[in-house]
């Protein structure tokens, strides 16, 4: 008995409170400030997508920006070792029994970028130092 009074105003909240979450999100959205943490930093939380077949590092043999064969090869190439990744193992052999679970992308990007790395000029790690080995 006491649960259908409690119902109907539980069903009014979720809808008021429903109702202005998209407001609120457009809001940000529209901002090209990032939302802040109370220490001030940027609110990095959610959900990241880093699904790329854009190497880490830069080949050595391409330069700045992939041609459009160039991009063509390597999503072809991704596309292909997703494809096996899918397969089921064969008999006797449990290979990659997990790899469904994973996505490691199929596209290189718009851009056409040679590595993830944009901070350095040659798109490489840079070699390791006295002060950096283990």
């Amino acid at each position: 008995m006491r649960f259908r009074s409690v119902a109907p105003w539980m069903a009014v909240l979720i809808v008021l409170g429903g109702s202005t979450a998209p407001a609120v999100a457009q809001e940000k959205a529209d901002s090209l400030e990032p939302a802040r943490l109370s220490s001030g930093q940027p609110d990095l939380q959610g959900v990241w997508d880093f699904r790329t077949a854009m190497p880490f590092q830069r080949p050595e043999v391409l330069g700045e920006r992939l041609t459009e064969e160039q991009a063509a090869s390597i999503e072809a190439g991704a596309a292909a070792a997703q494809q096996a990744a899918d397969r089921p193992p064969r008999e006797g052999n449990v290979g990659a029994y997990n790899a469904f679970w994973l996505d490691f992308g199929t596209e290189v990007g718009a851009d056409r970028r040679t590595s993830l790395i944009i901070e350095s000029v040659n798109g490489r790690l840079p070699a390791l130092t006295t002060g950096m080995a283990p």
